[in-house]
């Protein structure tokens, strides 16, 4: 069977989400932002560090930006990666990193939208692809982990885009996957730890060449990062266990595991085999829920589960790495649509994809502006989501402030009845 078009249905929806994205940011602009998207503070700190290590001078042992909380906390191998930001003038670099970011993402969308498709006729790799990516990248813009992103320059997009695109090869490229799949993994932990859980993912489903190779890529980075610039490598690798460096585990923006449990017994520390147990289970039961729906042939969801497993159980992940939920909602829409060849164990449940989106939306999306809503007057006017509405008593501010963890139970239940439902491929 030829591919088709992309079908107007999804061409309609995607139009109809960048343009509610946009009034949103035209109605609702951040209180002391005159564009949105360009706060650049992580990319302040990225670039500093790049100048610190041009400079000679020791990367850990002190701030690296102007704020003096702001220090570096990434694998030295990243600093490598972003000397580049230090040739740049500020604002060149922001706006560069503000693109690559976007392209980054509209990337991934239409990958998920390759995937989706596969059983329902296919996709041809037209303008009308393009133009529906690009329109689903803007509407992502009002999920609050896609605009922090943005507006902090963080680097959550183009990891998730390294980790996306090695391991949701298309099925139309001849030869795929390739005997480099897994090096997207590897390079993405080089940058930042997380992506290493996509290691024992890879092992659950059997994908042992590419596990070797995510493996011995990172063990690359590694050993670049002694070799260039062997103290800051001993400093951080002997420290990397040391969360406090990375901020306060209690802030409402650190939507892990951990943090949850921080908010619950602060100002005490809370027990650490509490979190190692929580951690084990959610953790594992999203991996084994991940290697379910690879041998399910769906391999969006389960590398979408796996990213969603790193932010749970990582020590610290703040809103803005819940970047996955992006590709998962441009998911969900796309399984809303019927199947080119649907039967009865194959049909697509719209009631369920759309209460699923509906779920996404409403946790992921917030307007950020603090002033027509209850949010907490504490948090800096760029620190939007609906775990800043904390107010009312200590349990509730609690339970209002792991919003994110609840939809990884509901998204995880949710994937687990679709998969049920689903027949073997």
């Amino acid at each position: 069977m030829s591919a088709r078009t992309t079908p107007k249905a999804l061409i309609w929806m995607a139009l109809g989400a960048a343009a509610l994205a946009f009034a949103v940011q035209l109605l609702l602009p951040p209180e002391t932002a005159i564009i949105h998207g360009c706060g650049g503070v992580d990319y302040n700190v990225y670039r500093a560090a790049a100048q610190v290590v041009l400079g000679g001078e020791s990367l850990y042992d002190r701030a690296v930006a102007h704020n003096p909380e702001l220090g570096f906390t990434y694998p030295p191998f990243a600093v490598l990666v972003f000397v580049p930001m230090a040739v740049f003038p500020r604002l060149t670099g922001e706006t560069l990193h503000l693109l690559i970011s976007v392209l980054a993402l509209a990337l991934v969308i239409a990958r998920t939208l390759e995937c989706a498709l596969e059983n329902k006729g296919g996709v041809r790799r037209d303008g009308a692809l393009v133009f529906t990516s690009i329109a689903f990248s803007i509407g992502a813009i009002s999920l609050e982990p896609v605009q922090s992103t943005l507006w902090f320059g963080q680097l959550n997009i183009v990891l998730m885009a390294l980790v996306f695109l090695d391991l949701c090869p298309s099925r139309s490229r001849p030869g795929a996957p390739g005997r480099w799949q897994g090096f997207g993994v590897g390079l993405a932990a080089g940058l930042k730890l997380t992506p290493l859980v996509f290691v024992p993912y890879l092992l659950l489903t059997r994908q042992w060449r590419a596990a070797a190779t995510a493996v011995a890529t990172f063990a690359g980075t590694v050993l670049l990062g002694f070799v260039v610039i062997p103290h800051d490598s001993a400093k951080f690798w002997t420290s990397v266990g040391q969360t406090t460096r990375v901020g306060p585990l209690a802030w409402p923006s650190n939507q892990a595991v951990e943090g949850t449990l921080a908010r619950i017994w602060a100002p005490h520390d809370a027990p650490k085999a509490l979190f190692y147990a929580l951690a084990l289970v959610l953790g594992g039961a999203g991996l084994l829920l991940g290697a379910y729906a690879y041998r399910r042939s769906e391999r969006v969801l389960a590398v979408i589960l796996v990213g969603l497993v790193a932010c749970v159980v990582s020590p610290i992940a703040w809103s803005h790495h819940w970047v996955w939920v992006a590709p998962l909602a441009v998911w969900l829409v796309a399984k809303a649509l019927p199947d080119a060849d649907a039967t009865p164990g194959n049909r697509p449940a719209p009631a369920w994809a759309l209460a699923a989106t509906a779920l996404c939306l409403w946790v992921f999306v917030w307007p950020n502006n603090q002033t027509s809503l209850s949010f907490n007057k504490s948090a800096e006017p760029a620190s939007i989501g609906v775990f800043w509405l904390q107010h009312g008593p200590i349990w509730l501010r609690n339970a209002l402030g792991a919003w994110y963890l609840y939809a990884y139970l509901a998204i995880l239940f949710c994937s687990w009845r679709h998969l049920r439902q689903k027949t073997p491929a």
